[in-house]
């Protein structure tokens, strides 16, 4: 019998780009990996998946739309994992990701490839603020059992701005086909954060898109779907 996997330990610090600063959390070796995170239920065993394969920084974006998020983010992954290095991120996260590629200045964009997880940015479902606590743990995590995850869950009203389009998203669609990285968007087969045609919309508009679609998981992916999701190439 195979031996269980050893823990992976973390390094945590804080970083700073201009007047934002975030918690950063670093483990592996290799292929630098930058995640842009701004949900923390139960990542972590995806995160130790990751590390066992990359060089893994994890940015924890508390509000991934404060205004320079995208300037901050160019800046921090530099500095940490050098010229060029893959760019990631779940739910928030993942449009933190694809706006800063998208709005990157006219040097070219570093980021060698682009991983979107449960995005919301493009084509969100109108029906969210109607839902109550029990409407978004389900709209979360497709199974039950794993809601103790979400131990501390917001009241509704303030997931409901959490998950709200955002200012300028809307003219997210139109830019998609400038990205020029490869790009993997994974979705859940539960996930009814975003419209049924959000994955086609990425698929139809970005050049170099292969998405992917994780069986009987809800908006989290990785905690509902323990085992490995989609990672970058």
């Amino acid at each position: 019998m195979a031996e269980p996997a050893q823990p992976i330990s973390f390094n945590e610090y804080r970083v700073r780009a201009g007047n934002i600063a975030v918690d950063c959390r670093e483990a592996g070796s290799g292929l630098p990996v930058v995640f842009l995170e701004s949900l923390q239920w139960g990542h972590r065993p995806f995160y130790e998946a990751l590390a066992r394969q990359f060089h893994l920084f994890v940015l924890d974006f508390e509000d991934a739309t404060v205004e320079g998020a995208e300037a901050a983010v160019r800046e921090m992954a530099k500095s940490l994992a050098g010229k060029t290095y893959n760019l990631a991120g779940f739910s928030q996260g993942a449009n933190l990701a694809l706006r800063t590629v998208l709005r990157a200045p006219v040097d070219p964009e570093p980021a060698e490839s682009l991983v979107l997880i449960s995005p919301t940015a493009i084509r969100p479902n109108p029906d969210l603020p109607t839902l109550n606590w029990v409407g978004w743990a389900d709209r979360l995590l497709a199974h039950k059992e794993r809601h103790s995850y979400l131990g501390g869950l917001p009241n509704g009203w303030e997931l409901e701005g959490l998950f709200s389009p955002k200012k300028n998203d809307g003219e997210l669609e139109e830019w998609l086909p400038e990205i020029k990285c490869p790009t993997l968007v994974a979705f859940g087969t539960r996930d009814r954060m975003t419209a049924p045609e959000a994955a086609s919309t990425y698929r139809a508009n970005i050049p170099n898109c292969h998405v992917s679609l994780v069986y009987d998981t809800a908006h989290l992916v990785a905690p509902d779907r323990p085992e490995p999701s989609p990672t970058p190439s």
